[in-house]
């Protein structure tokens, strides 16, 4: 997951373009939402918090009101999407793939909603994200499964595709070795299976479009695409997976991270070999 898949220039002109989108797209709030409830199982406020990738900006407006920062500080490489962002104490324009520009251990909370499947390498934003945590501080985030996009992967491999037409995605066990691998205490790993519809197949088109970038495989075809290839895609979607009210799914899968920064007072593991359930059956039943 370390090799350069997306070119940082074209990654921030997607996401500069998306950002003119004046529809913020319901996902995000949807899985902000949903992540920031984690919070609720905390017995713990957090003065100082800090979101990596502003995105659409959901993240602040989806704290429950006990769980709201008191300062709340936002970091993204895209200057757009930092001016419409909106509920944020201070914005700042920075690669969260590059060295944070903060003094170690400074905030109580860093969360990321949906940034890292355009990361070149997670495992460093894990680790910096780590660094940047006070002493027993909380790591929330959430990236896509390779469930994502199930009926396109279906489509493609139907059609006998030559060339990758989708961004590669992690599977649950590899999150949750990242996880592992950079260091954080008491990690928990969950996913949401979400399935949206749409009246089209080119409905489902606009909504990609609007949200980000689309294929950045560094393997895919360049060029155009011609609208004879899409137009067998649109007829291949239609027939394996339209529903019998005419409405067409797009499959997500949502994975959640939930890790602490190690501190003396936190609960620890179970010495090794004494474990009930092997942790490797319980990923590959996810």
């Amino acid at each position: 997951m370390n090799q350069m898949i997306y070119q940082p220039q074209h990654l921030q002109a997607r996401f500069n373009n998306a950002a003119s989108n004046d529809r913020l797209h319901p996902i995000y709030r949807e899985v902000a939402e949903r992540l920031c409830d984690r919070l609720e199982d905390t017995k713990r406020t957090y003065p100082l918090a800090l979101e990596l990738g502003t995105g659409s900006g959901s993240i602040a407006h989806s704290f429950p009101a006990s769980k709201r920062p008191e300062s709340l500080l936002t970091l993204d490489f895209s200057h757009d999407a930092l001016q419409k962002a909106e509920g944020y104490d201070l914005r700042l324009q920075a690669n969260a793939e590059m060295p944070l520009p903060f003094a170690p251990r400074t905030f109580d909370l860093v969360l990321t909603n949906l940034m890292l499947p355009w990361a070149n390498n997670p495992t460093r934003v894990l680790a910096q994200a780590g660094q940047a945590l006070k002493d027993d501080g909380l790591f929330l985030a959430t990236t896509l499964g390779d469930q994502t996009f199930y009926e396109f992967q279906h489509v493609f491999g139907a059609m006998g595709a030559k060339f990758p037409h989708m961004n590669p995605m992690p599977d649950v066990q590899t999150v949750g070795s990242i996880l592992q691998q950079v260091g954080f205490a008491l990690p928990v790993i969950d996913r949401d299976m979400i399935t949206l519809e749409y009246n089209s197949f080119s409905d489902i088109l606009a909504d990609l479009k609007a949200v980000g970038p689309t294929n950045l495989h560094p393997e895919r075809k360049r060029g155009l695409t011609t609208k004879a290839f899409w137009a067998e895609v649109e007829q291949k979607y239609t027939e394996m997976f339209a529903k019998p009210n005419a409405k067409l799914p797009l499959t997500l899968e949502v994975i959640y991270l939930h890790g602490w920064r190690p501190h003396h007072s936190q609960q620890k593991p179970l010495p090794r070999g004494s474990a009930q359930v092997d942790l490797s059956e319980v990923l590959g039943k996810m």
